[in-house]
């Protein structure tokens, strides 16, 4: 009873460093696409997003491999420890570096057909987005060799550590939106560049912190190497959920690509900000949803099933309950907010539309 009395109390702990992170990321990305908009204009706001939002398309299978990776660092934490943990991080490498040169190699021959071919971006901003994709491709390949390490981490429960990194990340790209208010260059590039500046500064903090605090705490004891046993329940595991995955991002950035062919890319910086208005909402409920997952793995792997199904109520009580009730006054004063936000004359049209359709389906989804 007292083991399960500390578990809580480092859920509730996890759960306070999560929020933290969460408003001050919340505020501070708030006022950063402030800031893009106003320095980029629609139409570049438009083109920068849905290059990026295609290229992250690409990245759906690692989306899916994140979450059981977390899964399996937990279950083997438990039975092996620090050794377990870092014949999933070996294995977990193999798989991802694979994943990264199939991305690379999509992107680098479908992806650059279809930018130039096929996406509707006007004449004169071809070059731009050419620039704004190959940062974007980069940044998701960082982004996939980056998944093991930030999986590790929060299978460790160091929750510190995470809402630290978020919030220095914000405050990075808040910098490069201030500087790029001042350079007298193309917005689109230098944004573009700044971005995966970015990326590439907190690929090397995750990855530093993971090996010196996290993978190699372990001696040479044991087998900690890649287990072709283990990569084969990885993929497996992954499998089950890749249906999902592959859904939602098709529901995504599949609608995004069909709007910009028909509509162009005034209705892609629409979107664009209904969807951010949208993370800003789901990240209350997704972070509750974080802090219970270590905990539930763990209790799962202990088989402790009353536990487990504990620990899932709650978590989805919660999670529908602070989606509901940040949901509801938005959607009465949507247009209020939008203009209080971004100031009226950077509203693009149907923006309002978007946001409250894109609300209640996330709503539905909590469900």
């Amino acid at each position: 009873m007292n083991k399960q009395s500390n578990n809580n109390k480092l859920i509730a702990k996890n759960t306070l460093f999560l929020y933290v992170r969460m408003l001050f990321i919340l505020f501070v990305t708030l006022y950063t696409s402030r800031m893009v908009i106003s320095a980029l204009g629609i139409v570049d706001y438009g083109v920068f997003n849905v290059v990026a939002g295609f290229v992250s398309m690409a990245g759906f299978f690692n989306v899916t491999l994140a979450s059981s990776l977390q899964r399996f660092y937990s279950f083997e934490r438990s039975h092996d420890g620090v050794i377990g943990m870092r014949r999933v991080f070996s294995t977990a490498m193999l798989i991802h570096f694979v994943m990264a040169t199939a991305i690379f190699l999509l992107m680098a021959i479908v992806g650059r057909w279809y930018v130039n071919h096929v996406m509707v971006i006007p004449a004169d901003r071809l070059f731009a987005a050419g620039v704004a994709y190959n940062m974007a491709v980069v940044s998701l390949l960082l982004g996939v060799m980056q998944t093991p390490f930030v999986a590790a981490i929060t299978a460790c429960e160091r929750f510190d550590f995470y809402a630290m990194i978020g919030i220095a990340e914000v405050l990075l790209r808040l910098i490069a939106v201030i500087v790029l208010q001042w350079l007298p260059f193309d917005k689109v590039i230098v944004y573009s560049l700044m971005t995966f500046g970015v990326s590439a500064i907190v690929f090397v903090i995750y990855s530093l912190y993971a090996f010196r605090h996290i993978i190699f705490k372990a001696s040479d004891q044991g087998n900690t190497g890649i287990d072709m046993i283990l990569l084969r329940h990885i993929l497996v595991f992954s499998g089950w959920s890749l249906l999902n995955t592959f859904t939602l991002m098709v529901k995504g950035q599949g609608v995004n690509m069909l709007l910009n062919v028909f509509w162009g890319t005034v209705v892609n910086a629409a979107r664009a900000i209904a969807y951010q208005v949208n993370a800003a909402m789901t990240s209350f409920s997704n972070n509750v949803a974080l802090s219970f997952r270590p905990q539930i793995i763990s209790s799962n792997a202990a088989d402790d099933k009353q536990r487990v199904e504990q620990l899932f109520i709650s978590s989805s009580r919660a999670c529908f309950v602070l989606m509901t009730l940040l949901t509801m006054p938005l959607l009465v004063e949507v247009g209020y907010v939008l203009s209080l936000w971004l100031g009226a004359d950077n509203v693009p049209a149907h923006t309002h539309a978007f946001t409250i359709l894109v609300l209640i389906d996330s709503l539905i989804g909590k469900v």
